[in-house]
C-alpha cells in the first residue's frame, strides 16, 4: 500500500514539473504579432512584375520580402542593393492594392525594425540610431534641416555631391540638377559616385533605375530621375536633372530678393563647367559677388537680367578685413569682374544673341587692332537665384575699355585717356539729326543726346571731351557731301563701318541700326583719331522684332534699317568715303562664299541650337517661363533659316545698290 502511494506521488510530481517547464518556455516564446504593414512613397504606381528597374515604391520592412543575407553571397542577381528597389506584386486579400518593394540591403549592418511612415504617421520624429549605408562608389552628401523636417516635410535633402560635385537644387520642385559633359551622354556607367550621409540611417533610393556599385545612371537629359531620401520614420520625394550646360548659382548671404537697379546684393555664387578641360578653366568655382538688376525695358518682364561684379576679402592698409574687385574666368572667356547675365526672355529662338556675337567676332574683330576683341564673347549657362531655377541665360563679357582697348589715365605715362560712348536711346544716335552742343556751360556732361560716357568715368578726369563725336555728328547730319566725307574719312576706319554695315545688313539688326552700339577711340592723345563701331544686345535680328504678346516677323525683303534709318553708314557708303563701297563690294565676294554663305550661318545656326537641345533646357525653359516669347523652338528655327537663304539674295542687291558705275 504504500508503495502504489509513493508511485502515485512521484508521477504527480514529474506531472506537475514537466508542465510548470512547458508554461515556462511558452512563456519566453514573443507573438509575432500583425505584419509590420507597408510604406509607399511612391504609392500612385503599380507594378505586377518583379523587376527592380519597374519598381515604384518605397522600400518595406516585411519580413518576407526578398532580401538576402548581409553577406553578399545571394545568387539573385535582381535583388536590390543600398540603392535600389525591387517591385512585388501583392496578391493578398486587401481590397486596395499596394505597391510593396523590399527594403535595400544593407551590406554593413543589420536592417532596421522600423518602418519608413508616410506623413499622416502618428509616429515620434525621434531618430533611429542605424549605421550609414555603405555603398562603396557612390558619394552623395546629403545634410538634414530639422527646421524645416517636420512630419508632413520629411526628409529635407540641403545638399547632394555627385562624383565631388554640390548639386544645384530648385527648392520649388525638389529638384537637384548636375552637368555633364557631352560626350557621355547615353552611357550609363561613367559617373563615379558615391552616397555618404552626415544624418544616421539617411538612405537614398532611385525609382525604376539601378544605381549600384558599378554606377549605373542612365544619362539622359530628357529624363527626371526620382528618388527617395529616407530614414526610419520619414521621407521625402526628390527629382535629379542632368544638363550638358554649365551651371551657376546665385544665393545672397542675408537672404535678400534681388529685385534692385542699383542696390547691389552681396553673394554666394558658383560655377559648374563640366567642358573645364576644353576651356581650360576649371570644373568648379564658388566664390562672392554683388549682383543687381540690369536692362532697361527688359526689366518689365518677369524673368530679369543681372549684373554680376565678383568680389573677395582682402586686408586693407589699416589691416581691415573689406571686400574688393576680384577677376574670374568663366568658361574660357577673358579673365574680369563684370559680367552680365542676358535672360533671353524675348528671343523666340533663344539664338538671337550667341548667333549674332559669334558672327562679329568671325567678320568684323578681326580687323580691330585694339583690346581683346572688338564685341562681346558668351557662352549659355542654367541659372539658379536664391534656391530657385531660373532657366536659361547668357553669361556675356560687358563691352567696357578693357574689351576694347580704351586706355585708361591711371595705365599711361602721360595722363591721356580715350574715351569709350554708349547709345542709350535714338535721340541723335542715327545721325540724322544735330542741334546745339553737348556742353552747354558744363565741363562735365556724362549724358547727350542719346549718348552716355562710359569710360573715363567722372571721378577720373576733369572734363569730357565730346569734340570728335559731335564733330562727325554736326558732318553726317547738317553737312554737304564733300565736308561729310572729309570729316568721316578722317574718323572712321573703312574695314570697321563696312564690316558693321554687313553684319547689320545680314542679320537685318533694327535695334543695332543706330542705337545699341558703342563708340571708342583709343586715346586722345594718338596722332591719328580714329572712332570704332562695335555692337551690343543684337537680339532684334533675323526676321524678328519685339512686340506684345509676341514677337512680330519682319520680311527678308524688309527695307534695311542700316541704310533708311542709321544715316551715318549710308552716306559714308554713298559717297565711296575712303573706298568704302568699293572695299564693300570685295569683301561681300569673299564672305558671301564663307562666313556670310548659307551653309556657314546655317551650321552657326545649328551648332548652336544642339547645343540647347541635347541638354534638355527647351522644356525646362518653358516650364519655368511659360508666358515668355519662345513659342515652339523647332518652328521658328525653321523659320529663321528659310528667312535666312531667302535674305542672303536680298543681300545681293542691297550691295549692289552701292556699286560705283
Amino acid at each position: 500500500m504504500k508503495q502504489n502511494a509513493l508511485r502515485w506521488f512521484f508521477f504527480f510530481g514529474s506531472l506537475i514539473c514537466l508542465t510548470t517547464l512547458l508554461l515556462c518556455f511558452t512563456s519566453c516564446t514573443p507573438d509575432p504579432g500583425p505584419p509590420d504593414s507597408d510604406s509607399t512613397p511612391f504609392s500612385e504606381q503599380t507594378d505586377d512584375t518583379n523587376s527592380p528597374d519597374s519598381s515604384g515604391s518605397a522600400p518595406s520592412t516585411n519580413s518576407d520580402t526578398s532580401e538576402k543575407t548581409d553577406t553578399g553571397t545571394q545568387e539573385d542577381t535582381d535583388q536590390p542593393t543600398d540603392t535600389q528597389t525591387a517591385g512585388t506584386s501583392d496578391s493578398g486579400t486587401n481590397e486596395e492594392t499596394e505597391t510593396s518593394t523590399s527594403r535595400p540591403t544593407d551590406t554593413n549592418s543589420n536592417p532596421p525594425d522600423t518602418d519608413i511612415k508616410s506623413d499622416t504617421d502618428t509616429n515620434t520624429d525621434t531618430e533611429s540610431e542605424v549605421s550609414e549605408p555603405v555603398s562603396p562608389q557612390i558619394t552623395t552628401d546629403v545634410k538634414y534641416d530639422r527646421a524645416s523636417a517636420g512630419r508632413s516635410d520629411g526628409i529635407m535633402l540641403t545638399e547632394l555631391y555627385l562624383n565631388g560635385i554640390k548639386c544645384a537644387l530648385d527648392k520649388r520642385t525638389n529638384t537637384f540638377y548636375y552637368s555633364i559633359r557631352s560626350e557621355t551622354l547615353g552611357q550609363t556607367a561613367c559617373l563615379p559616385l558615391d552616397i555618404t550621409s552626415s544624418l544616421a540611417g539617411v538612405r537614398i533610393v532611385f525609382e525604376n533605375h539601378k544605381v549600384t556599385g558599378d554606377s549605373l545612371f542612365p544619362l539622359k537629359t530628357d529624363e527626371k530621375l526620382k528618388f527617395i531620401a529616407f530614414n526610419n520614420s520619414k521621407y521625402r520625394e526628390y527629382t535629379l536633372v542632368f544638363t550638358t550646360l554649365p551651371i551657376m548659382t546665385i544665393t545672397s548671404q542675408n537672404g535678400s530678393d534681388i529685385n534692385s537697379k542699383t542696390q547691389e546684393v552681396l553673394c554666394d555664387v558658383t560655377m559648374q563647367d563640366p567642358e573645364y578641360k576644353k576651356h581650360l578653366t576649371e570644373e568648379w568655382f564658388e566664390g562672392l559677388a554683388n549682383v543687381r538688376l540690369r536692362g532697361a525695358s527688359s526689366l518689365s518682364y518677369p524673368k530679369k537680367p543681372y549684373k554680376v561684379e565678383m568680389q573677395k576679402y582682402k586686408t586693407d592698409k589699416n589691416g581691415n578685413r573689406v571686400l574688393d574687385t576680384t577677376n574670374v574666368s568663366f568658361l574660357g572667356m577673358r579673365s574680369d569682374d563684370d559680367w552680365t547675365l542676358d535672360a533671353l526672355y524675348l528671343d523666340p529662338t533663344l539664338l538671337h544673341n550667341k548667333v549674332a556675337y559669334g558672327l562679329w567676332q568671325e567678320i568684323g574683330a578681326p580687323f580691330y587692332p585694339y583690346g581683346i576683341a572688338s564685341g562681346p564673347r558668351c557662352e549659355y549657362v542654367e541659372v539658379f537665384v536664391n534656391g530657385q531655377y531660373n532657366g536659361l541665360y547668357l553669361l556675356t563679357e560687358p563691352v567696357d575699355e578693357k574689351q576694347v582697348g580704351v586706355e585708361k589715365e591711371e595705365n599711361t605715362s602721360d595722363g591721356s585717356h580715350g574715351v569709350l560712348i554708349k547709345t542709350i536711346s535714338w535721340e541723335y544716335t542715327k545721325f540724322d539729326t544735330y542741334e546745339g552742343s553737348p556742353y552747354n556751360g558744363q565741363m562735365w556732361l556724362p549724358v547727350w543726346g542719346g549718348f552716355e560716357i562710359k569710360n573715363p568715368k567722372e571721378d577720373e578726369i576733369e572734363e569730357i571731351d565730346w569734340k570728335h563725336l559731335t564733330e562727325l555728328l554736326h558732318a553726317t547730319a547738317k553737312e554737304s557731301d564733300a565736308v561729310f566725307s572729309e570729316v568721316a574719312g578722317e574718323l572712321l576706319n573703312k574695314e570697321n563701318i563696312v564690316n558693321y554695315w554687313i553684319f547689320c545688313s545680314t542679320l537685318l539688326a533694327r535695334d543695332n541700326a543706330g542705337k545699341n552700339v558703342y563708340w571708342s577711340i583709343r586715346n586722345l592723345n594718338d596722332a591719328k583719331i580714329t572712332m570704332y563701331i562695335h555692337p551690343w544686345d543684337v537680339d532684334n535680328c533675323l526676321g524678328y522684332r519685339y512686340g506684345s504678346p509676341h514677337a512680330i516677323k519682319d520680311p527678308p525683303t524688309t527695307p534695311n534699317y542700316a541704310d533708311t534709318w542709321f544715316v551715318l553708314l549710308r552716306r559714308y557708303l554713298e559717297n565711296n568715303v575712303d573706298g568704302s563701297a568699293d572695299y564693300l563690294q570685295t569683301r561681300w565676294a569673299e564672305l558671301k562664299n564663307g562666313a556670310c554663305s548659307f551653309t556657314s550661318l546655317k551650321d552657326r545656326i545649328n551648332n548652336e541650337a544642339e547645343l540647347l537641345i541635347e541638354s534638355g533646357v527647351l522644356k525646362r525653359e518653358k516650364e519655368r517661363w511659360p508666358e515668355s516669347l519662345a513659342t515652339d523652338f523647332y518652328d521658328e528655327l525653321d523659320y529663321t533659316l528659310e528667312w535666312l537663304e531667302e535674305r542672303l539674295e536680298v543681300m545681293e542687291t542691297l550691295v549692289a545698290q552701292y556699286r560705283q558705275s
